[in-house]
């Protein structure tokens, strides 16, 4: 089946299935126009979502498809309990995103304004993601495609994973500050000490010891996003794939700022740079929290991710970023590096964050 049969097949199942349910179709399959075939132009819509850069996604394939709707609002979750007036039809988008509260909310209008067409669109959805969502909103997966389906009918590209590991540097050049005065450590030395702190609390029940937990694992999070090891890697793989156009994933700005390529974030949110990353101007940018989701970047094929966390749905937001096909370019296969720590509680984060993946595509280089 062609593209535009696929997607009108599973608009067609999900109207069936009673309109009041979540999509959990895999990324690039084109989920905006999945959406618009359910859609009356008489309807009045709202549609909800997790950042405001999809707004303008909406809105462009709106009018690539020749849409003719005037009854179109839009809302972020963050806004969304503003929102006060009826609607035929709900759309929450990235639903996976939407935090307990920000649910409670959807929920809330749902109920205040009986709302019989509801539309959760997701990608990546999880086993306890789509739990939370059935609890609070009472949403079920009605339709689903996935991954291995859309490479399996030319949707998205096929896909290798490589990841590459590196132990956490030994070098004594972390000062530590404490009340008997200060002394020098390294990344490991600071992991294990965090770590060891981490596994001597077993008391949960007290509130102290759970605070406690929280802030140590906070920590060896952050020493895991900013490793020097790590960026060094990283480092050593954007020069081996230096000819190649490459998309940097990082947990923190410091990190994208420190690669000796262009960086996007919060702190440097320059629409020159997003755009002319995309235009093909320039060939390498660092991002953070940016461009996860509603973007498509032309002729790329290849990620490095130098900083993950054990959330599947994020990983495959990331990976997704670089499968969509290319029709100039039918044998593209996208590449995808991840830069991870020899510490087995990463590589447990990792193999987490890899569920959704075929293991056998997977490689592992020490």
């Amino acid at each position: 089946m062609t593209r535009d049969e696929i997607q009108t097949k599973l608009s067609d199942e999900f109207i069936d299935k009673g309109f009041f349910g979540i999509f959990h179709v895999a990324p690039r399959v084109g989920k905006i126009k999945i959406t618009l075939n359910c859609l009356n132009t008489k309807d009045d819509v709202i549609i909800a979502y997790p950042e405001v850069n999809i707004k303008k996604s909406w809105q462009d394939d709106i009018k690539k498809w020749k849409f003719k709707s005037k009854k179109i609002k839009y809302s972020t979750y963050m806004s969304f309990k503003k929102i006060d007036n009826p609607c035929d039809v709900l759309i929450l988008d990235e639903i996976h995103l939407m935090s307990e509260a920000q649910m409670d909310s959807v929920a809330k209008y749902i109920k205040k304004f009986n709302i019989q067409k509801v539309l959760g669109l997701s990608g990546t959805l999880s086993d306890r993601t789509q739990e939370d969502l059935l609890k609070r909103l009472k949403l079920k997966v009605l339709v689903e495609y996935s991954i291995s389906e859309a490479i399996k009918d030319g949707i998205v590209t096929d896909y290798k994973i490589d990841v590459h590991y590196t132990p956490l540097s030994t070098v004594k050049d972390i000062k530590i500050e404490w009340t008997g005065g200060t002394f020098m450590t390294s990344e490991k030395g600071s992991f294990d000490s965090l770590s060891k702190k981490i596994d001597s609390i077993s008391n949960y029940n007290d509130f102290r010891a759970r605070k406690q937990l929280k802030f140590n694992r906070l920590m060896r999070m952050g020493l895991i996003k900013k490793s020097r090891a790590k960026i060094q890697l990283t480092k050593d793989l954007i020069a081996v794939y230096g000819k190649k156009r490459i998309l940097v994933f990082c947990g923190l700005t410091e990190i994208a700022d420190s690669l000796g390529i262009t960086s996007y974030h919060s702190k440097n949110e320059s629409d020159t740079v997003r755009n002319e990353f995309m235009s093909g101007q320039i060939d390498k940018l660092a991002i953070v929290n940016k461009l996860n989701t509603g973007v498509t970047f032309p002729k790329l094929n290849l990620a490095i991710i130098n900083f993950f966390d054990s959330n599947s749905e994020n990983m495959a937001q990331k990976i997704s970023r670089v499968t969509c096909m290319e029709y100039d370019n039918p044998d593209k296969i996208a590449h995808i590096v991840i830069v991870c720590s020899t510490e087995e509680i990463e590589k447990k984060w990792l193999n987490m964050s890899l569920a959704f993946f075929d293991q056998s595509k997977i490689n592992h280089y020490n």
